[in-house]
């Protein structure tokens, strides 16, 4: 394992306990709902890296076990879940966090072909899981765990009318527009005053070194 391998690794896993955490102390509600949220997250995230580890196994040449691509999907898993983990009955995760790894595997690839260079996965991980976890809030939120429950904010499989997945998509868009018209302004502007590259000796060196 490379030194910069390594230092992925322990940056994954910070973030690991990170969005742990996060996910207990945002959803709250006692302690039947964090015992729940703690088991939905733990399952997605379970889910999550043993799908990638098959994919690993399966998809890649050689055949092989990638630790790098298997925290990747214990993140994305988890990721996946934090839209509405309070909400969840335990079993969701499982789905929730397979299918959100694969949405990071895909973004990743995509990325790749597109040559877009992220080296620790960020992008795939927050994004794509991300995005991809805000639509599973329309299928799998369980009225049985909300106040007032309709039609209208009930997952689809537990008898919604799909008006919740309307939402959700006017608020990936937003979540998406929102980011790209303001970091679009400001690399712009960096670009203009020539501070948005490094040097030509820093990228012949690399930026690890730098």
């Amino acid at each position: 394992m490379t030194k910069r391998n390594a230092t992925s690794h322990l940056c994954s896993l910070f973030s690991l306990t990170h969005h742990s955490f996060a996910s207990l102390l945002f959803q709250g509600g006692g302690f039947v709902q964090v015992g729940r949220v703690a088991t939905v997250t733990a399952l997605a995230g379970a889910s999550g890296a043993i799908t990638l580890l098959c994919v690993g196994w399966f998809h890649r040449e050689g055949n092989v076990l990638d630790l790098g691509l298997c925290i990747n999907g214990l993140l994305s898993g988890m990721v996946a879940t934090c839209s509405g983990v309070g909400y969840y009955d335990p079993w969701a995760g499982l789905p929730i966090g397979a299918t959100g790894a694969l949405s990071y595997y895909g973004m990743a690839w995509l990325l790749d072909r597109l040559r877009i260079d992220d080296p620790v996965g960020a992008s795939p991980v927050h994004l794509g899981a991300g995005a991809w976890g805000m639509l599973c809030v329309a299928f799998f939120v369980n009225p049985a765990y909300l106040d007032g429950s309709t039609s209208d904010n009930t997952g689809i499989f537990f008898g919604g009318n799909g008006k919740l997945l309307a939402w959700q998509l006017a608020a990936i868009s937003l979540d998406f527009a929102w980011p790209m018209a303001t970091c679009s302004l400001m690399f712009w502007t960096l670009n203009k005053f020539g501070l948005f590259r490094v040097s030509e000796e820093a990228e012949l060196m690399g930026m690890v070194r730098v």
